[in-house]
């Protein structure tokens, strides 16, 4: 529903496809969007491009959790 009615939203989440995320989601409010990468290194690697070539600012989280079945 978002992404159709927000260009701003969809140029984001392609842009952290383009450089590598798995998964993209908004946070609950809407005011951040979240880029899921397999490695600390990936996502270090892509928010120094994203930095680069966007004027919004990027950070890496680095968290760890356990799938329980």
């Amino acid at each position: 529903v978002v992404f159709p009615r927000y260009q701003a939203v969809l140029a984001a989440r392609k842009a952290l496809e383009e450089v590598g995320a798995f998964g993209c989601f908004i946070s609950g409010s809407g005011s951040a969007m979240v880029g899921l990468f397999k490695h600390c290194n990936a996502a270090q690697n892509a928010a120094e491009k994203l930095s680069r070539l966007k004027s919004q600012g990027f950070f890496v989280v680095n968290t760890r959790f356990a799938l329980r079945s």
